[in-house]
């Protein structure tokens, strides 16, 4: 399973531009889309990961073995979220940037400081004790460090940190599990899952695009993601006819319309969705194939 997020812009006449982000679900061997979310152009994309997760396990009655992502869901929520759900998580750590920053401006790296488990303290390069300083329960961590007076005195101060204060470490309250984690994702099967994620979803988005996956037709969030969910089902009957068995006779696709349930706004672009969705399945379907019903309860 892989997860992406590129853009889609809309543009209305004589109104502001907006952007949405359009994340997917695809399953690493049939290219189906399995699951897939909109959301606003401004919305943290790694807060996405778990929803779809979820989405892909109800659509499938399947649980995800692995996940696969870029790196920005390779936060310390979504690698604890894959822990507690038993799924692999094969996705490039944020937490190496804070390790080339540390390089970059030539102060230690968070590894060259020891925990020793017993006294639950930290050992320094100097080897000074960091000892629990504050404890964040929003953020699950805990700081540690040294007296003010022993780390401004460090004759290694100047390679360890520019902050007046000293320097803090912070350790996650469930650090272990995290490590763990983290090891997983640096494996050789991870960076290649990783390699074959980025053809793998660059594919189902080019694939999206003859149908108008990178701009949305109207305004409105909701109404983007109906554009999805019918270029998703057209790509999705496309990998069905190109691996699955040909059928015997005509699939009929039968499509409920309970008008009378359903706000005006929705009947409208549900009536044009509908002759998108029923054109593109007649120009890309054999003929005879594939026929869509619509009936009204």
């Amino acid at each position: 399973m892989s997860t992406t997020d590129p853009d889609a812009a809309i543009v209305n006449r004589g109104k502001p531009k907006l952007s949405y982000q359009v994340h997917r679900a695809v399953d690493g061997r049939s290219e189906i889309i399995t699951a897939t979310e909109t959301t606003a152009g401004d919305v943290n994309e790694a807060h996405v990961m778990v929803p779809l997760l979820e989405s892909h396990h109800a659509n499938t009655g399947v649980m995800a073995e692995t996940v696969v992502g870029d790196s920005k869901y390779g936060t310390i929520e979504n690698y604890l979220a894959c822990h507690d759900l038993g799924v692999e998580a094969h996705l490039p750590d944020l937490g190496e940037f804070s390790v080339k920053r540390a390089e970059k401006r030539k102060i230690f790296t968070e590894d060259r400081f020891e925990y020793d488990p017993p006294s639950d303290t930290y050992r320094c390069p100097a080897g000074n004790q960091l000892k629990p300083k504050s404890l964040h329960l929003g953020r699950q961590s805990r700081d540690y460090a040294a007296p003010k007076k022993i780390c401004a005195s460090c004759t290694l101060r100047e390679q360890c940190t520019k902050n007046k204060s000293g320097r803090t470490i912070k350790r996650h309250l469930r650090q272990e599990e995290l490590e763990r984690m983290r090891e997983a994702s640096r494996s050789a099967k991870a960076r290649r899952d990783i390699k074959t994620r980025q053809h793998l979803m660059e594919r189902s988005f080019a694939r999206g695009t003859p149908y108008g996956f990178d701009r949305a037709r109207w305004r409105g969030r909701w109404r983007v993601q109906i554009q999805e969910y019918l270029i998703s089902a057209i790509q999705n009957i496309q990998v069905l006819l190109r691996y699955g068995d040909q059928p015997k006779k005509c699939l009929s696709v039968v499509v409920n319309q309970a008008k009378g349930t359903l706000p005006r706004a929705i009947r409208s672009v549900s009536d044009r969705m509908k002759g998108l969705l029923t054109n593109e399945i007649n120009r890309i379907m054999p003929a005879g194939l594939i026929r869509i019903e619509y009936v009204q309860s």
